[in-house]
This record gives structure tokens, sequence and C-alpha cells, in this order.
């Protein structure tokens, strides 16, 4: 009997899980507040337009939540573009939560964020999630924080 309950809430969780990971990409939209509730492990910054156009992917933690987020920072005299980007946290390889910001522009020495869905993370910790992020830049291209924890 034990083990059929057991057996039971591993399928229970397992069916929630895909769930989530199967739903589609919620609108979301470029914002100039930074996040600034928990800790932040970023990637590189990768060039859009040149060196004064950078994205990065980043992943905060904290409090038992996690979120993903893309920050383009543009530090150019002009103004520049705002990719279309889908931010996800990715837990072994499979994004979970993906949020789509649209294409826009963005002004002269500004900073852009494109936030996923702020979510609990696992009871183990979060040394096992990164945040992942997709967006077209004359080509589709990807990129990864570091692993949070």
């Amino acid at each position: 009997m034990k083990k059929s309950l057991k057996f039971a809430g591993t399928l229970g969780a397992a069916l929630a899980l895909t769930g989530a990971l199967q739903s589609p990409a919620a609108a979301a939209s470029w914002t100039s507040t930074q996040p600034t509730w928990g800790t932040a492990k970023c990637s590189s910054g990768a060039n859009l337009t040149d060196s004064n156009h950078r994205i990065f992917t980043c992943i905060m933690y904290g409090g038992g939540k996690v979120q993903a987020y893309a920050m383009v920072m543009n530090s150019s005299s002009g103004d520049r573009y705002l990719p279309k980007t889908e931010t996800m946290i990715n837990f072994g390889g499979v994004g979970i939560n993906p949020s789509t910001c649209a294409a826009s522009g963005m002004p002269k020495q500004s900073t852009r964020w494109c936030l996923a869905v702020k979510m609990d993370g696992p009871s183990g910790g979060c040394s096992n999630l990164n945040a992942h992020s997709r967006y077209y830049w004359y080509a589709d291209k990807t990129q990864n924080s570091p692993v949070c924890g």
C-alpha cells in the first residue's frame, strides 16, 4: 500500500511538472525596473549591434524562489533595438515557465529586462537550475546563465 501511495505521489508530481513544462510562453514586456529581490548570476554578455549593445541571461534566487531574466544594455549615444526574447528556467535541459518579450526599441544609455515568472524553487536548493534565453538577432541564438546556488 505504501509503495502504491508513493508511486501515485511521484506520478502526480511528474504530471504536474510536465504540464508546467509544456505550457506556452507567457507574453511579457520589456521593463526598465531591475529585479533586486535576491542573488543574481549572469552569463557573459553577447554583443548585439556592437560592444555598446549587449544581452545577458540571468537567474535570480533566494527565499525559496527562482526567476530567469534577460537583460539588454545600451551604452551607446543612439537608440537601439531589443530583440524578441524568450527567457525561462532551465531544469535538466527542459525550459520551465517561459516568458516572451516582443522586439521593440530602447533609448540610448538605458537597460531593459525581460522577466520570466518568479516561481518556487526546488526544496533541495537550486544547484541544478540555470536561466536560458532564446533571442532573434539576424538569426536564432541562445544563451545560458551560470547555475544558481
